[in-house]
C-alpha cells in the first residue's frame, strides 16, 4: 500500500467543510437505514401471507367438516329404523311365558290326609303344632276330637278327616294346624303331615270338578297341581259352618 496516498486522503479529508463532512454521515446512516426497512416491510408482508394461509386452511377444513356431517345425515336418512315385525296370531315360537307379578301370587300350605293333597290359605293359617293333649268334649259334633290349651287359650280341635269325609287308610296325625276363623275365633285341625308353603298364579286355581257330589265339593274352594300333584284348596268359610255341640249341619 501506497503510504504516502494515505496520507494525502487523510489530509484532504481533514480540509473539508463540516458541511460536506455532514452530507457524508448522513448519506452513510440513510444507506445502513435503507437495509433495515426492506427487512421489516418484507417480515410484515411474510405475516400477512402466513395469516391468510392460515385463514384459507380453517376454511377449506370447516367446508371438509359439513361434507361429513351432510354425508352422514344422508347416510342416516336412507337407512330406515329395524323394527321388530309383529308375531302371527296365535304364534307360540319364541313367546315368553306371562310375568306374574310376586304380589299377585296366592301362598298355600299343603298338607296330605290318607296320601292325599290338600291346602290352605297361608293368610288362614296362625301356626302348626305338634299334636298334643286334647280332652274330651261331651255331647260334640263327631268330627270334634276336643280341645286344648294353646299359650292360656281353650281351642276346639277337628279331625279333618272326618269334617270333610276323606276316604282310605286313617292315619296317625302329626301336625295340628291352627287357623284363623274369622269371626269364630281360632280353630285347630288335625292332618297327617304338612307338607311346604307354596306360591301359585290366580289362574292357576280351578274349579272343583263336576263330577263330584255337593257334600264333597261344598268344603273345596278350588283345586290345583304342583309337581305333578293334584291339591284341593279347603273353604275355610265352609269349614267352620258348624255348631261344635250339635250335629252336623
Amino acid at each position: 500500500m501506497d503510504i504516502s496516498k494515505l496520507r494525502k486522503k487523510h489530509k484532504e479529508s481533514k480540509e473539508k467543510p463540516e458541511s460536506e463532512k455532514a452530507e457524508e454521515r448522513s448519506e452513510e446512516s440513510e444507506v445502513q437505514e435503507e437495509p433495515e426497512e426492506e427487512l421489516k416491510e418484507e417480515l410484515e408482508e411474510l405475516a400477512e401471507d402466513i395469516e391468510e394461509d392460515l385463514e384459507a386452511e380453517a376454511e377449506a377444513e370447516e367446508r371438509a367438516e359439513e361434507k361429513v356431517r351432510a354425508a352422514a345425515a344422508e347416510k342416516r336418512e336412507a337407512v330406515p329404523p329395524v323394527t321388530t315385525p309383529p308375531k302371527p296370531s296365535g304364534s307360540t315360537t319364541d313367546e315368553e311365558p306371562e310375568k306374574v307379578d310376586s304380589d299377585e301370587l296366592i301362598e298355600l300350605v299343603t298338607f296330605t290326609l290318607a296320601s292325599e293333597y290338600y291346602a290352605f290359605r297361608v293368610t288362614e293359617v296362625d301356626e302348626v303344632l305338634r299334636p298334643q293333649y286334647v280332652a274330651m268334649v261331651p255331647r260334640s259334633a263327631n268330627f270334634i276330637v276336643g280341645v286344648t290349651s294353646l299359650r292360656g287359650k281353650i281351642i276346639p280341635v277337628m279331625d279333618l278327616r272326618k269334617r270333610i269325609n276323606v276316604a282310605g287308610e286313617a292315619g296317625e296325625a302329626s301336625n295340628i294346624v291352627i287357623l284363623k276363623g274369622v269371626g269364630k275365633g281360632v280353630i285347630g285341625v288335625l292332618v297327617d303331615r304338612t307338607q311346604d308353603v307354596i306360591k301359585v298364579p290366580p289362574g292357576d286355581i280351578k274349579l272343583p270338578p263336576s263330577h263330584l257330589v255337593d257334600s264333597e265339593a261344598r268344603f273345596l274352594e278350588g283345586v290345583t297341581t304342583q309337581d305333578d300333584k293334584f291339591i284341593s284348596i279347603i273353604s275355610l268359610d265352609e269349614l267352620l259352618e258348624f255348631n261344635a255341640y250339635a250335629e252336623e249341619l
